[in-house]
């Protein structure tokens, strides 16, 4: 609350008690017209708080809805995990937490693939594929022009990556590190090795329901 506002509340409160105190017909429409006033200049305060909270979001669509839930008073949800619980054990620990995480989202295909029933006959889906190809994957080189309209495609998002880089700095830079990335790039596919520090992704768990410990929630 700004110095204004919190002279106008003293002031307020001043004439509120002085109307309890000597409740005449003078104290009450000060205090009743000087409360009105008031709440009018603590609407109009919270009208340009949010007016300016909208420009310094800009384009960003992640603050400008923050800024829509702060003004709703919608509580946000924290999406920090402080434990687990996998088969009867507490899993605490940044790290131990992560390779929970990580060993459930890399074998929840196969989980879910074992899961399913197995048709009659014992036949399996390559039954029904039909010969296998010369050339399983055929990738062509990429320019970085090609590099450059992707980047440029992708949204500004103030998010970063593991690196604490942000797409509005790849924006800026997109002509410069359009060269080293396609060589980059075309060098991965040449060669069939793909840079460890690009199977490195930063992943934000969403709480959805049920019990905030179980790993599938």
């Amino acid at each position: 609350m700004s110095q204004d506002l919190l002279l106008l509340r003293q002031i307020n409160f001043k004439l509120a008690t002085t109307c309890k105190i000597n409740p005449t017909l003078e104290n009450r429409t000060a205090s009743r017209n000087y409360k009105n006033f008031y709440k009018s200049s603590i609407r109009k305060a919270k009208r340009q708080y949010f007016a300016d909270k909208m420009r310094e979001a800009g384009p960003s669509s992640r603050l400008i809805w923050g800024v829509i839930n702060l003004a709703a008073n919608k509580p946000t949800k924290s999406s920090g995990v402080d434990s687990l619980k996998v088969a009867d054990r507490l899993i605490t620990g940044e790290q131990d937490i992560a390779d929970v995480f990580n060993d459930h989202f890399s074998s929840i295909g196969t989980k879910v693939a074992d899961s399913l029933p197995t048709p009659d006959g014992g036949a399996s889906f390559r039954d029904y594929l039909g010969p296998m190809a010369s050339n399983n994957l055929w990738i062509n080189a990429v320019f970085p022009p090609q590099i450059t309209e992707t980047i440029l495609k992708i949204a500004k998002k103030g998010s970063r990556d593991v690196k604490d880089v942000s797409f509005q700095l790849i924006h800026k830079v997109a002509h410069q590190v359009s060269l080293p990335l396609s060589h980059i790039f075309n060098l991965s596919v040449s060669n069939g090795v793909f840079p460890d520090s690009f199977q490195i992704s930063r992943v934000v768990p969403i709480f959805k329901a049920g019990s905030p410990q179980d790993p599938g929630n």
